[in-house]
Parts: C-alpha cells; sequence; structure tokens
C-alpha cells in the first residue's frame, strides 16, 4: 500500500493535523495528599506532547517512528539542541503520545521564555523516508507558566539554577544553586559562573569567577547596576556602574568605577576608589587609594592610606603605618613622615571650643581651650613688633589724659579676645644683650623690673619696664599670653 506520507504525492499532506494537547507534567501536584513529606524526584526536563494524526483516509492506526526538532521560529529561523528521535509509536483513532527532551536533547537554553516551535516528521509503515509536517506547533505555555515571561528554572540534582530576564542571560554549565533573578540586554547579558551566586537585576553584571571550578568563587553577589562583576567567594556588589569585588568577602555597595580586591576589602560608594589590601576601607569619595592592610579613608578626595593608618580630606597621603594625616582643602599633597604619627593641615588652625576651668583635673597632655597659648612676641626697645603670633599691635601706652609715657611703658592689642573677661596671664621675659666682651650682663645698671597690667576686657594689656632706680626704661623683651 502507498504511504500516506510520501513527499510530494501531494496525498492527504493538506489535511495532515497535529494538535499540541498537554506541555508541562506538574508532577508534584499528582501525589497523594497523605504521602508523607520527603525529599521529591525532580522534575526534570522533559515534557510530554500529545497530537492526532490524519491522512487523506481519515485517523492514523498504525505504528510509527517520529523526530522531533525544536525552533525558534515557526518557518526558517535556527534548530536548538539535537533531533529527537523516538521510534515504535503506538497511533490509535489517530492519537499519539510520546515523551520529549527527558534527556535534554534540545539544549540547556530550549525554553528561555521566548517562543519555541516543535517541527515533526513521521514515518508510517510502508514509507520509506521521514515527511516533515507542516506547520510546526508552536510550543504554549500553561496559564501559570504566562505569568512568568522571561523565566526558566535549570534542573540538577543539588538545587536549581533559577535565570530570568533576558534570552542571552545565562548560568554556567555544571552550577547549581544559582539565581538570576531577571535584567539583562542584547550586548549587556547576564552570567553567574559559581555556585549559589547571585543577580538581582541591571545589565551587564557577572557572579563567578568565570574559570576554574564551578564552587572556587561560591555565593558571589550582584544586586544590580550595571557592568558590575563580584568574582570570588561571598563577595558582594550592590549596584553602581563598573565595580569589580575580586577579594573573597568583599564588598562594594555602590559607585562608580570602584574595586575591592583582597579579603574582606570594603568600598561604600563614590567614584574610583579602591581597596587593595585585606580588611582595607574606603568609604567614597573620588580616587581614593587604601593600599595597606585595615588602612581607612572615610572619604575625601585623593587621599592614600597605608598600613593601619587613616587618611581624610584631600590628598592626604598617610603611607607610615600607623599614621593618620588629616588634610584640609588644599590642593596638594600632605604626607605623613614616620609611623604611628598624627599629622594635621588646617589652613585656619584648629579649634578646641571647651575650657578646663579651675575645678577640673587636667591629665598631662591634655589640650583644652584655656590651656593653649594665646599670643607670643619679640618686641624692640622702641617698641617695635618684631617676631610674633596673634598680635595685633604694639604702641606706647598713654595716660588718662591721653600723654604719650615716653619710655618703659608698651601697650598690646590681640588679634582675638577672651572669652573671660580680664583673664589674660602674660608672662614677660626681658633680653639683656652680653657686654663689649662677650660676657653675661651684671651691675645694678642691667637691673630691670617688669610689670603687666590688663587695661580693657578680653584683649588690651601693658608692658611696663623698670631699672634699679624703678624709674621706667626701654629694653627688648619677649612675652608669652596664655589665658582663657
Amino acid at each position: 500500500m502507498p504511504s500516506p506520507f510520501t513527499p510530494r504525492s501531494g496525498r492527504g499532506l493538506t489535511n495532515l493535523l497535529l494538535f499540541l494537547i498537554l506541555g508541562v507534567l506538574l508532577s508534584s501536584q499528582a501525589r497523594a495528599q497523605s504521602e508523607p513529606p520527603t525529599l521529591q524526584a525532580l522534575a526534570g526536563t522533559g515534557f510530554t506532547y500529545q497530537g492526532e494524526l490524519k491522512n487523506a483516509s481519515g485517523l492514523v492506526n498504525a505504528t510509527c517512528d517520529f523526530q522531533f526538532s525544536l525552533w525558534d521560529a515557526p518557518s526558517a529561523g535556527a534548530q536548538l539542541g539535537a533531533t529527537q528521535a523516538v521510534t515504535g509509536v503506538s497511533v490509535s483513532e489517530g492519537l499519539f503520545t510520546v515523551q520529549l527532551n527527558g534527556a535534554g536533547q534540545f539544549g540547556a537554553s530550549a525554553f528561555s521564555g521566548q517562543g519555541r516551535w516543535l517541527q515533526i516528521a513521521v514515518r508510517c509503515p510502508g514509507d520509506t523516508v521521514f515527511t516533515t509536517l507542516s506547520p510546526r506547533q508552536p510550543i504554549s505555555a500553561t496559564p501559570y507558566a504566562l505569568a512568568m515571561p522571561g523565566l526558566r528554572t535549570e534542573q540538577n540534582a543539588t538545587s536549581a539554577n533559577i535565570v530570568g530576564g533576558a534570552e542571552g542571560n545565562s548560568v554556567t554549565a555544571g552550577v547549581v544553586g544559582a539565581t538570576l533573578s531577571g535584567g539583562g540586554a542584547d550586548s549587556f547579558l547576564q552570567q553567574i559562573s559559581d555556585d549559589y551566586g547571585t543577580i538581582g537585576g541591571g545589565r551587564g553584571n557577572s557572579a563567578g569567577d568565570g574559570a576554574g571550578t564551578a564552587s572556587d568563587a561560591i555565593g558571589a553577589t550582584v544586586g544590580g547596576g550595571e557592568g558590575n562583576a563580584a568574582s570570588n567567594s561571598y563577595t558582594t556588589v550592590g549596584g553602581g556602574q563598573g565595580n569589580q569585588a575580586s577579594g573573597p568577602y568583599a564588598t562594594i555597595s555602590g559607585g562608580l568605577n570602584n574595586s575591592a580586591d583582597l579579603s574582606s576589602a570594603t568600598v561604600g560608594g563614590g567614584e574610583g576608589n579602591q581597596a587593595s589590601n585585606s580588611y582595607a576601607t574606603v568609604g567614597g569619595g573620588e580616587g581614593n587609594t587604601a593600599t595597606g592592610a585595615y588602612a581607612t579613608i572615610p572619604g575625601g578626595q585623593n587621599n592614600s592610606a597605608g598600613p593601619y593608618s587613616m587618611a581624610a580630606g584631600r590628598r592626604a597621603k598617610a603611607l607610615n603605618t600607623g599614621s593618620f594625616v588629616w588634610a584640609d582643602s588644599t590642593d596638594a599633597d600632605f604626607s605623613s613622615t614616620a609611623d604611628n604619627q598624627f599629622a594635621i593641615r588646617a589652613a585656619n588652625g584648629m579649634f578646641i571650643a571647651n575650657d578646663a576651668g579651675g575645678a577640673k583635673v587636667v591629665p598631662v597632655g591634655t589640650r583644652y581651650r584655656d590651656n593653649s597659648i594665646v599670643a607670643w612676641a619679640r618686641v624692640t626697645a622702641a617698641g617695635g613688633l618684631d617676631t610674633n603670633f596673634n598680635v595685633a599691635s604694639v604702641a606706647r601706652c598713654t595716660n588718662n589724659m591721653g600723654v604719650v609715657i615716653p619710655a618703659g611703658c608698651y601697650r598690646f592689642t590681640l588679634n582675638s579676645s577672651l572669652s573671660s573677661g580680664f583673664s589674660l596671664v602674660p608672662i614677660v621675659t626681658i633680653e639683656l644683650d652680653p657686654d663689649g666682651s662677650g660676657n653675661p650682663p651684671a651691675g645694678v645698671a642691667n637691673v630691670r623690673f617688669v610689670a603687666t597690667n590688663q587695661v580693657a576686657a578680653g584683649n588690651t594689656f601693658d608692658v611696663y619696664i623698670y631699672n634699679s632706680s624703678f624709674a621706667l626704661v626701654d629694653n627688648d623683651f619677649q612675652v608669652l599670653v596664655t589665658g582663657r
């Protein structure tokens, strides 16, 4: 009897019909309610296909051989995976049932949420070749699966991988327990290459080192963003762009083009920051490099920190072990010069707000506002201000009538006032020159007495210099001022 499926014969080919009745069977729902809780067998990658086969004479009743192939288009397009042959299939009243893709014949990425079509060829008794049926049959999703477009699972014997987002997103073969929630785009695909890796979203991100075994960069996580990579065990990149966490347990929260290179290194954010040694930390800012173990940079710009050191501000270089460098906004490097050193660059000085007062017990080395030097100066006999700190002016004294006292009286005005009125404490030292032979000054003629008087609350005081006859006399002197 001539075959009803002979190609080009024209007999009955236009009447061949195949109907997809059921796709994926959810085997777990078929379990009895009374079955005790156990580890369930994997559902696998296979699915059941049921169709109806007719020829010009009607419904087929025979034992036939089939070939099934999966395609990405209803015509032409590209085949996915291999062709699966199923032989000796019983066709009764036109109906047949086969199990497909049980061994993954259609490939690991066969069902990625994109459209798929099944091409079927059949050979029944009396046929010498397979007849390819037309059209290809669309693979339709069940209603629950329709709620999750772009999402698939990849089964294995340990922990299934979940892959969502762009069709080209992937989990490397052999990896288990991976979760790729979504995201990705053409030229910005997402990839997990090691066990238990996670990518939350974004595009162009990777979790795992992409080399060696599937367990040598386990548990790497990228939350999202673009072009981020967590490439060692338990590393984390929260988001941002172009961040690279390559040390085990390293963390980058976000930002742009940051790197954390060794164990437990951390970058909080910012741009172009690098924590390149174990337990090094950069909080944020721009262009900062924590190169030593346990180094810390809270933020700022272009700071560098060595082992156990801390650098803050702008262009602070704490390169010596254990150093702390605090730099102001000046656009120039400011570096430590020794180990375990605290170096400060502050163009407007350091301000201490609190006084110790009279009752507080102050340990040696403790600094308050009122145990610091307020001002100092060197003054010539004629009243000229030589070198000084915080002295606004030195002038000849005047009496209450406004008459200038011609000798031995000098009135100081400081740049800043003290917090408590009449609390200045000037300390005056007379300067005496040696005699013509270079010997220390001696004799009554060289005797000087000094007195001081605060004449205005806050920042003005007088210095009086007397000779041995208690007459006012001009003389060089130095003054040191403290107070509250």
